[in-house]
């Protein structure tokens, strides 16, 4: 989990909103209210280095790392490994890790684009949508299959 107390917010909301004045947002469905943690993550946690908008983790499950575009969707890929990254590196990952990216980018996919959701895939076993309507996602089928950072002896070990 990341530490930093002043970027990091708890809420147990059915409906969890992320977004930013004059962007797109994106809904985490929480049914059954669940706590979860709003990370700010580009500007608070990270400042002054490629990184996404936001991460929305639940403790011991995983994050789902949330990037609102414009329209630089190639971008948004690049920062969304930066924070896998940053994730697995500071072993602050909660578990398995996911990312969305909501734009206005259309086409939303283009082959540059498929080649950069295939190698994070594969990499980290990160997923990615990318979304071109504010979406409403729940949060754990929108979550790769493997925990990012392995669980040894009650500490957190990065995933080889």
């Amino acid at each position: 989990m990341i530490e930093n107390k002043a970027c990091v917010s708890a809420t147990s909301a059915t409906k969890i909103k992320v977004s930013e004045a004059k962007s797109r947002q994106a809904v985490v469905l929480n049914p059954n209210k669940d706590e979860f943690h709003v990370v700010n993550f580009d500007g608070c946690v990270l400042k002054n280095q490629t990184a996404a908008d936001r991460i929305v983790s639940k403790a011991l499950v995983g994050d789902l790392i949330v990037e609102l575009k414009g329209k630089n969707v190639k971008h948004a890929m690049e920062q969304i490994v930066a924070t896998v990254s940053y994730l697995k590196q500071n072993e602050v990952a909660e578990g398995k890790v996911g990312a969305i990216v909501v734009c206005n980018e259309y086409p939303r996919t283009t082959s540059t684009i498929q080649v950069l959701k295939f190698a994070l895939k594969k990499k980290f076993d990160c997923p990615v949508k990318v979304f071109t309507k504010d979406p409403e996602v729940e949060f754990e089928p929108s979550l790769g299959q493997t925990d990012l950072v392995v669980k040894k002896k009650g500490k957190k070990q990065p995933n080889p």
